[in-house]
């Protein structure tokens, strides 16, 4: 797939995707899409499986499409070998299960497998400007 202009999703679009994470979630549970996943759970004290597991069931349960900050120009397409080419979804919200802190969370989707590329605290303006 080639590296295209990086487009905002509709509304829509993002409430579709939303879905596919969260039925993919539930039937096949997630897998690590990037590097920085561990460090980034390290970091928020989630240092098991279950407690990370726990942590994105909260996740998707909390945001919404309103959250979507994507995509994060200029490449809307993962790189990482595991999901490599597949449509990043980029979020920030005031999370209930952290502490009401402003958060980022990125993944993607593939058929019935969520990857998990970053989450971690809120740092600048994660909003789309294009």
């Amino acid at each position: 797939m080639s590296q295209s202009k990086a487009v905002r999703l509709t509304e829509k679009q993002v409430a579709a995707q939303l879905r596919l994470a969260r039925e993919a979630f539930r039937n096949r549970g997630w897998l690590a899409g990037s590097g920085w996943v561990s460090s980034d759970f390290g970091a928020l004290g989630l240092v098991s499986h279950e407690e990370q597991t726990a942590a994105i069931r909260k996740i998707l349960a909390e945001i919404a499409e309103r959250d979507y900050c994507g995509p994060h120009p200029p490449n809307h397409l993962a790189g990482e070998p595991k999901c490599k080419d597949l449509r990043l979804l980029q979020f920030t919200w005031v999370s209930e299960s952290f502490q009401f802190r402003m958060m980022y969370f990125k993944f993607c989707v593939s058929g019935q497998r969520l990857f998990v590329l970053r989450l971690h605290p809120a740092y600048g303006p994660n909003r789309f400007n294009g």
